[in-house]
């Protein structure tokens, strides 16, 4: 916001992001917990906004369903809401909802409440996105993130844009430092050195970081790498050049079974090679009994590299994992899959998990991604599936830097949910109203012609 501030010479932002909507939204599902915990901290108490305080126990009977129609009805087009400020923006929507200019009723609150439940609001919302500033920013920025940050996706990008767009030192001297943690906690087993390095860039780098462009004392700390990441698994830190890494060898991981890859006991495998002629795998999504969130990107509870042995159990979880490894292998960067689906509904959600499973057994997650169906081709134009039709779904999880050591598997999870992380999906297509919930019987193909993967940076 306060990009070409001349009296600003230096930023220091942690854990922030300037697109609030790569963050609220993943693949078009909305990030439940994530909002109603935020607004337990810093909003009104309210019915309508938090149901539940952070740290309670959720109604699973009753909350976080997304049920809505594709398209609000409002006279009104998503490209409208472009360029508006604040002001121009509350005007535009109370117009579009048939109320007085400027009003902010109750019923104007609860109508934009619901607005807020589609992405496509956020994404056109520039009120909420400094995305068209980077050309503007003219001081260098010394970022920091965590692997487990509800920001991390969104800082990066920052960190990218800002040295491919923005004039001067601004561009030329950003740098981004992303340790194993997540949002203001330390979440990695290792992150008791994590936590070191944050005391480290308090007490030190800090006050060199301002001393040379708020001083102009030349200390040389401009001559760092503009990257430095740290690598789970092998547990170091390491300096980089670039964002992704340019000797990055992305690499196809493919889903096989016999069909019956339900839970960690069952026959799925994850391998480079090609499938053949496989059997689909199939699972059942009730909206009523989910997934239930076991680590990952939330804000202040249950963050990080959580143990997955009570998902993992669970029939409606596709377990797919190479053999134990012969070698270390690591993987550092963007994550995306492509997943051949049917499903029995018109609206359903398809998750992934990546995880990394120890000799021991012991699966422990390292990142997640997911897609709503009716976002599957892009968030202003929704459309509804075929009961029964196969679609290609592509889904992108968050980056991650983590070392797979030698004897550790790799692991994928499928399934349709993953609550409270996001909302989920009453596999109603908008029909009926919140609380028509719909069984949805899902079917993921990984033979022939349909071959699911994941494609995963790899790091020689």
């Amino acid at each position: 916001m306060a990009a070409d501030a001349p009296q600003i010479k230096a930023l220091y932002p942690q854990i922030t992001a300037a697109n609030l909507n790569r963050t609220l939204f993943l693949g078009g599902a909305f990030s439940y917990r994530l909002a109603t915990s935020w607004t337990a901290g810093v909003g009104k108490q309210s019915d309508n906004i938090l149901p539940v305080p952070i740290g309670g126990k959720l109604d699973m009977e009753t909350e976080g369903f997304f049920n809505l129609p594709l398209e609000p009805e409002l006279d009104i087009e998503w490209e409208e809401l472009r360029g508006l400020s604040v002001e121009e923006l509350l005007v535009k929507m109370s117009e579009a909802m048939g109320l007085p200019p400027g009003e902010t009723s109750p019923e104007f609150v609860d109508k934009m409440i619901g607005l807020m439940n589609y992405p496509a609001f956020a994404e056109n919302t520039d009120a909420f996105d400094f995305h068209d500033r980077y050309n503007e920013v003219t001081a260098p920025a010394l970022m920091v993130s965590g692997w487990f940050d509800i920001f991390v996706d969104a800082q990066i990008h920052d960190f990218v844009k800002m040295r491919e767009m923005a004039p001067g030192d601004a561009g030329r001297y950003t740098r981004i430092i992303i340790g194993p943690w997540g949002h203001v906690s330390g979440v990695h087993p290792d992150a008791v050195r994590g936590a070191r390095l944050g005391a480290l860039i308090r007490e030190f780098m800090v006050f060199d970081w301002y001393d040379r462009w708020l001083k102009h004392e030349m200390n040389g700390i401009e001559n760092a790498a503009p990257l430095t990441i740290y690598v789970m698994g092998k547990n170091e830190w390491r300096d980089e050049q670039e964002w992704p890494l340019k000797r990055t060898e992305y690499t196809k991981y493919y889903l096989h079974s016999g069909g019956g890859a339900n839970t960690k006991s069952g026959d799925g495998v994850l391998s480079t090679e090609e499938p053949g002629d496989e059997p689909a795998d199939n699972f059942t999504y009730d909206p009523k009994d989910p997934v239930p969130t076991a680590g990952g990107h939330n804000l202040l509870e249950n963050v990080g590299p959580k143990e997955q042995k009570e998902v993992e159990a669970r029939d409606d979880v596709l377990i797919f994992s190479t053999p134990p490894l012969e070698k270390d292998i690591e993987v550092t960067g963007p994550i995306t899959a492509k997943i051949y689906a049917a499903s029995s509904a018109v609206d359903t959600d398809f998750t992934i998990k990546l995880c990394d499973v120890y000799p021991n057994g012991t699966s422990i997650f390292i990142t997640e991604g997911i897609v709503r169906a009716r976002y599957r081709e892009s968030y202003t134009g929704p459309s509804l599936i075929e009961p029964g039709k196969i679609y290609e779904y592509h889904i992108k999880l968050w980056p991650t830097s983590n070392c797979f050591l030698k004897g550790h598997q790799v692991r994928i999870q499928v399934s349709s949910s993953n609550f409270p992380r996001f909302d989920r999906n009453t596999n109603a297509g908008g029909q009926g109203g919140p609380m028509n919930i719909i069984v949805a019987e899902q079917t993921i193909y990984h033979g022939g012609e349909r071959q699911s993967h994941v494609v995963l940076p790899v790091i020689p």
